[in-house]
């Protein structure tokens, strides 16, 4: 999910003046003075981030959408792939659209932002500053083990910060307007939904579930990161941490 954002992230950061040190790590830098203008560069980087968190929502809000509606129907009786409500994702958004409208489609849509936003920040961020500080410890570990290890636990972070939101925005993607049994959501929003359900399972619906998605943030996150530190490498001809 991450792999563009990382290219312009990267991109971003080696405008700054030191091509081979990013102007994060300059700030966590004790040898370095601090100026407006290191603060400022950090801001604007934040906020392309953001923005960038913010327009993948178009895309990634419906496909999850179409995810969460398809996981769903498997649950109750086992079924055939012939008694599945939904064949396939577009199959799956085109019942969608049929029965709820576009706003269906868009179900979920605010909450991915509200999850994105923040998340691609901390995610990149926090891979900064594990970079700096695992370089820091002179381990004399190779730059790829580095990209490696903070990618794994900035993907960690990451998912930690922002997995009530996303337990939210699968609840309300999850609820659906079924012909002839329903005829409104159970849900109106996200306040609504956070109301709902914690007034019905405790506050600990907000986390559950997190392990086993910190189980796989970590290996996809260090693979993602590894990957695309590499691709940059070999495309620029530099790495965004300095090795």
């Amino acid at each position: 999910m991450y792999t563009v954002n990382f290219i312009s992230y990267s991109s971003a950061i080696l405008g700054h003046q030191h091509c081979r040190e990013s102007v994060l790590l300059d700030i966590f830098s004790i040898s370095v003075q601090v100026t407006w203008k290191h603060v400022k560069r950090v801001i604007v980087i934040r906020v392309i981030v953001s923005i960038l968190g913010a327009a993948q929502c178009a895309v990634c809000a419906p496909m999850e959408l179409a995810k969460t509606r398809m996981q769903m129907q498997s649950l109750g009786e086992r079924s055939d792939r012939s008694n599945s409500k939904y064949r396939s994702v577009s199959d799956c958004l085109r019942k969608v659209y049929r029965t709820e409208g576009f706003a269906g489609l868009t179900r979920g849509m605010a909450s991915t932002a509200v999850r994105e936003v923040p998340g691609v920040g901390v995610y990149f961020l926090s891979y900064e500053w594990l970079c700096h500080s695992l370089r820091s410890t002179d381990t004399g570990q190779g730059s790829l083990f580095v990209s490696f290890i903070a990618g794994g636990l900035a993907g960690c972070i990451a998912w930690t910060t922002i997995y009530p939101v996303d337990v939210i925005k699968s609840r309300l993607q999850a609820d659906e307007i079924v012909p002839g049994q329903s005829t409104c959501y159970r849900y109106n929003g996200i306040v609504d939904c956070v109301r709902k359900s914690v007034a019905t399972d405790g506050v600990r619906v907000l986390v559950r579930g997190l392990n086993p998605t910190l189980a796989r943030a970590f290996p996809s996150s260090a693979a993602t990161l590894t990957v695309a530190a590499q691709f940059h490498y070999y495309v620029c001809g530099d790495v965004i941490e300095s090795s």
